[in-house]
């Protein structure tokens, strides 16, 4: 289906059709997680990051460069939840390859078969929404922080600034 914002111009869907990712339009109101993936509040995000969860920031990066040696080029300062992996590239609608082998490799490296991989980004970001999805489609006990760093900042909870997980090869 193609909607059409004005005559003569077509806008491209909101979700991919075979994948159910959203593709467009990342800040807007989500009414619901995804199917069978709680989402959390920042109370149950504290208590299972104390008990071991990984927490997963996904909050975007549009301008960026990779060195040789796999460290994140970008002008963006970033601030998220302390102990969080920034993957700056894997909520997209539509991701590349090597993305997602990044997020693979980062699970592999970072998550604990036995604790949940808790995904986030900012509130009413689509981005974690999409995520989340990818985490639980590799076997992760896959969680949902819908209002992420705004709803920690908001509870009065501290950020630290954090840069994107080196990509290896």
């Amino acid at each position: 289906m193609i909607l059409l914002a004005s005559p003569g111009l077509a806008e491209a869907p909101l979700f991919d059709p075979f994948s159910g990712y959203r593709t467009a339009q990342y800040r807007a109101p989500i009414p619901a997680p995804p199917e069978g993936i709680p989402a959390l509040s920042t109370p149950w995000v504290q208590a299972l990051a104390a008990q071991g969860a990984t927490l997963l920031d996904v909050h975007p990066l549009r301008t960026f460069e990779i060195t040789a040696n796999g460290t994140w080029l970008h002008p963006e300062r970033h601030e998220s939840l302390p102990g969080a992996l920034w993957l700056p590239v894997v909520g997209w609608g539509t991701t590349e390859a090597w993305a997602d082998a990044y997020l693979h490799a980062a699970l592999k490296d970072h998550a604990s078969p036995d604790a949940p991989v808790i995904v986030f980004c900012q509130l009413d970001c689509w981005l974690s929404w999409n995520a989340v999805q990818r985490v639980r489609a590799l076997g992760y006990d896959a969680r949902w922080y819908p209002g992420g760093v705004d709803d920690w900042q908001a509870e009065g909870l501290p950020l630290v600034p954090l840069d994107p997980l080196p990509l290896q090869d």
